[in-house]
């Protein structure tokens, strides 16, 4: 007697041995075409294949191998199969069972627009595997791109696909945020006056040390600053899509008369930090030292606005540790010195 024969899927390469009591070996959309099963081969054997309703075969009959045309009607259909050798003995029957399916409702759920720049989350539903048409392979699908997009999902239970589904998403114009201040230099008491510079905002949020001072259409705020110390100024711009944009600087209020010393530069001509020189408010006169290790003048000047640029006597000056002596006057003849080092860095 032949041994009992195995059905299986070729398409997704199922082999599984099956008794009287059979189980599902596939699933398949109606109407379906095509769909190819087959059992290993035994020389000089033919085959029979019983197809318990459900659609019919279409060819292969008395091979190993066959395909099915499912029909219209939904349902879990039996397939059964024995080998017949050359002196006309029959093996044992195979049963298997395949369950025939309406195509799944999938479905896509998520926003149907995002701010530029921003990204969304799309989950497709409805099948066990679901495709973007991104390439993405799974049920939720992140998007992040710059233009309006059109994309689709198509999804899939075990060999039964469904319909594909559309959708899209549009991308809304973002505000900008941006603002400038004046001055560049920050005076306890003093005016501060902060301008909107950016675009596309119907509304606009000030925030001063994270305290919100102004909020609608106002694009200029004045603020005082009580206290000397490290000030945050921040803006929130909004549009009417309810895209917004933030930016934030911050800075340091001095004292009414203050000068500030840099610690180092690096003269390389990238444009960046190029030259030394000091920074002051109430200030209008000053006398200027600066000198190496060895305690030999490389630079005096009268001029406040002074900027040296890492020269000595036509040479370039060495990296290294340098010393400097600053007397600086107000206009009411206040005087006061500043003596410190900084560092000439190539």
């Amino acid at each position: 007697m032949l041994n009992r024969v195995t059905i299986s899927i070729v398409a997704l390469l199922l082999l599984s041995r099956f008794s009287a009591r059979s189980q599902i070996i596939d699933t398949v959309c109606v109407s379906q075409s095509g769909t190819k099963y087959e059992v290993p081969l035994t020389s000089g054997s033919t085959y029979t294949w019983i197809l318990g309703g459900g659609g019919a075969i279409s060819s292969g009959q008395g091979t190993n191998k066959i395909a099915i045309n499912w029909s219209t009607t939904a349902g879990v259909y039996t397939l059964k199969v024995f080998a017949t050798n050359a002196s006309g003995c029959n093996s044992d029957t195979s049963t298997a069972q395949i369950a025939v399916i309406n195509k799944m409702p999938v479905m896509i759920t998520g926003p149907s627009s995002v701010c530029f720049g921003d990204t969304a989350i799309f989950t497709g539903a409805g099948a066990d595997s679901i495709f973007w048409s991104s390439g993405f392979s799974g049920k939720t699908w992140k998007f992040s791109d710059t233009v309006d997009t059109q994309f689709y999902i198509v999804g899939k239970t075990g060999r039964c696909y469904s319909d594909t589904v559309r959708s899209s998403v549009l991308i809304k114009e973002k505000a900008l945020a941006n603002f400038n201040f004046e001055p560049d230099y920050w005076v306890v008491e003093e005016k501060i006056t902060l301008s909107f510079t950016g675009a596309r905002a119907s509304k606009l949020t000030w925030y001063i040390d994270g305290t919100m001072v102004e909020s609608g259409k106002k694009d200029i705020v004045l603020y005082y600053p009580p206290d000397t110390g490290t000030l945050v100024f921040s803006l929130l711009a909004e549009n009417y899509s309810g895209c917004h944009d933030s930016i934030s600087y911050i800075g340091y209020v001095f004292e009414k008369s203050r000068v500030f010393v840099p610690t180092a530069f690096t003269p390389n001509g990238d444009g960046l930090n190029d030259s030394f020189g000091i920074k002051y408010y109430g200030f209008s006169e000053a006398f200027v030292r600066i000198y190496n290790r060895w305690n030999i003048p490389i630079l005096e000047t009268n001029d406040i606005n002074f900027r040296w640029d890492g020269t000595y006597q036509g040479n370039i000056a060495p990296p290294g540790i340098y010393f400097y002596q600053i007397v600086i006057k107000d206009p009411s003849g206040y005087e006061e010195k500043v003596n410190g080092e900084f560092t000439l860095l190539r």
